[in-house]
């Protein structure tokens, strides 16, 4: 059996993807040769719609088609025509990367081109891992260079030349890469055959976990920890993993407070005096001991955010912040993802979201075999734990959900493609 040959459409999702993952090449390139908003991600758009528009009206394309008709062609407009422009911007390039990302994986699904997807999510697995090492190179110049990476713009020369030539992730892609835990666990735990060795696998797990406790980012690092746990736990009983997750559950919430901040302070003297993690332990710490919004620790400041966006929804629940003139901005909410579309768009809005992404991602877990469902779950549980503290940006979050990881569950068929040539 040939192997499947690679099409003009194939290459431009490759490149749309390597762009977002491989950024030591797309960073120090011509400017028009690096953009995936206004170049790659078009002409993906544009060479789909002439070799396979019906993939635009098929299964989770579909409802996000209407809900971007309704959402953001009609009610933006109208209902949440209030919104504040840093709101509306995120909102638009949101959906953007939603279309480009869902098409993606429709095309290759409704054409069963399972190998060539199985390929492009290795060469992807392939740049997130070459982005790990230069990471973790550019973080020994300059320890909170992905912290900073939230906010290029105040970035000082030195951390703005540093961050081009050494290609380190962004804040999203530190996010997005979280997702990928429980894959690799799968494979490192199976016998599937795979598209790497599982001492490389493992390599990149760990990699992949010290680069985050290195970049800084608290809830990175609370999430990273959370959901390596729940990967490493055995699947051959699904009940039984449950079981297993609501004990430890049940064991967190009955520990004293005051334990776990000795256990915090105890942390922070293990880490790099005056670093920004040092003092987010410390500052963590605090807080749990003395729990209000109204102390001066950082934690608390972050946590004023929650009955302030939680307050703003009361005050309009069924339509939302969005849909009233006022002068008062809510802006700072948007550090918290979940709850600041809860807050902006209300009940009606936030379920209408929700429901989109539930019938993405419902109909990706349907491609899958119960072993490598349950991992897969834990990968979407990542983003819910990390929407439900920080904000989530970007595109790389939905590259890896939509993209990436369903593309590593056909990783067999790369081997057994082999084997038969």
């Amino acid at each position: 059996m040939t192997k499947p040959r690679f099409q003009i459409q194939d290459l431009s999702i490759f490149l749309t993807i390597a762009s977002t993952t491989l950024y030591i090449v797309f960073r120090n390139v011509p400017i028009y040769l690096s953009t995936f908003a206004f170049l790659y991600a078009p002409i993906t758009l544009f060479i789909l719609i002439l070799i396979q528009p019906r993939a635009f009206i098929t299964g989770p394309m579909k409802v996000l088609m209407v809900y971007g008709i309704l959402m953001i062609g009609i009610f933006q407009h109208t209902l949440w025509r209030f919104m504040s422009q840093w709101n509306l911007e995120n909102v638009y390039w949101e959906y953007y990367n939603l279309v480009v990302m869902t098409l993606i994986l429709t095309y290759y699904i409704k054409v069963k081109a399972y190998y060539k997807l199985a390929l492009l999510s290795k060469w992807a697995v392939l740049f997130t891992f070459i982005t790990l090492v230069t990471t973790n190179i550019a973080l020994f110049f300059n320890s909170e260079l992905v912290r900073q990476s939230a906010s290029t713009a105040f970035f000082t020369p030195l951390q703005a030349k540093l961050y081009q030539y050494s290609g380190a992730f962004s804040y999203s892609y530190a996010q997005a890469i979280v997702c990928l835990i429980p894959i690799l666990f799968y494979y490192i735990k199976t016998n599937q055959v795979q598209a790497f060795s599982k001492k490389i696998l493992i390599a990149a797990l760990v990699l992949l976990i010290i680069t985050e406790i290195r970049s800084q980012v608290f809830a990175n690092i609370l999430v990273t920890l959370i959901i390596t746990i729940l990967s490493s736990l055995s699947i051959k009983s699904q009940r039984k993993s449950f079981v297993i997750v609501m004990l430890i559950g049940f064991i967190f919430v009955s520990i004293p407070s005051s334990t776990y901040s000795d256990m915090f302070f105890s942390l922070s003297k293990l880490t790099a005096p005056g670093s920004e993690l040092e003092y987010k332990l410390k500052d963590f710490s605090s807080y749990i001991d003395n729990p209000d919004v109204s102390n001066e620790t950082g934690a608390s400041v972050r946590a004023e955010r929650v009955p302030m966006l939680f307050d703003t929804f009361l005050s309009y629940p069924f339509t939302g912040f969005a849909s009233v003139q006022t002068n008062y901005s809510l802006d700072g909410g948007a550090h918290l993802y979940f709850l600041n579309k809860l807050a902006i768009y209300g009940i009606f809005g936030f379920l209408f979201f929700i429901y989109m992404l539930f019938r993405i991602l419902l109909s990706i877990t349907k491609l899958f075999a119960p072993t490598f469902r349950f991992y897969y779950l834990l990968s979407i549980l990542a983003f819910v734990f990390l929407g439900s503290m920080k904000a989530v940006g970007g595109r790389e979050v939905w590259l890896f959900l939509f993209v990436i990881i369903p593309g590593m569950y056909f990783w067999p068929m790369l081997e057994t493609q082999n084997r038969t040539n």
